[in-house]
């Protein structure tokens, strides 16, 4: 506790210098914390100039470990089987529903019972509120996107570009 007014002093010290710093916008944010993203990372960043990487952002390292959850990919292998059986065109729940009744696409059911825990048999309506959590949730190169329609939604998957790893 002797060092405690240092400590405090030399922190805030810091976190003035790195707001003086104007260092560029990070790749990714914290939406959910922009006091905490804008502060204490701006001051580790800048901290990492200062000391030739020394410290490092942890925020890209999160964002591609949370990339590889298996949620994730499995939410990457339905994108792909969506993308591959519609082509990048809009489709509808009433569509989908309609092609996994196909026995030539079992796999594409298997994807879309395991996405939705369920194992049997769903109504459109119910498919699109499963499809609906899945909009602008990128997953590898890919992303579910959706427009409203007149009665319901419509769904397309696109392909998104890969950002160029960050250099420490």
């Amino acid at each position: 506790m002797t060092f405690y007014k240092e400590i405090v002093a030399a922190s805030l010290a810091l976190i003035r210098t790195a707001q003086a710093a104007d260092l560029p916008r990070p790749a990714h944010t914290f939406a959910s914390y922009p006091v905490w993203d804008r502060l204490i990372r701006t001051a580790v960043r800048h901290a990492a100039q200062l000391t030739d990487g020394f410290f490092a952002d942890p925020v890209p390292q999160a964002v591609r470990a949370v990339a590889e959850t298996e949620e994730v990919i499995d939410l990457h292998a339905l994108l792909a089987g969506l993308m591959e059986a519609f082509g990048g065109e809009a489709f509808g729940s009433v569509d989908v529903c309609m092609l996994i009744e196909d026995p030539a696409n079992r796999r594409l059911g298997a994807l879309m019972a395991g996405a939705t825990q369920r194992p049997d048999r769903l109504s459109p309506k119910s498919l699109g509120r499963y499809l609906a959590q899945y909009v602008d949730r990128p997953s590898g190169h890919l992303v579910l996107r959706a427009r409203r329609g007149s009665k319901a939604l419509s769904f397309f998957v696109e392909r998104v570009p890969q950002e160029a790893p960050e250099s420490a």
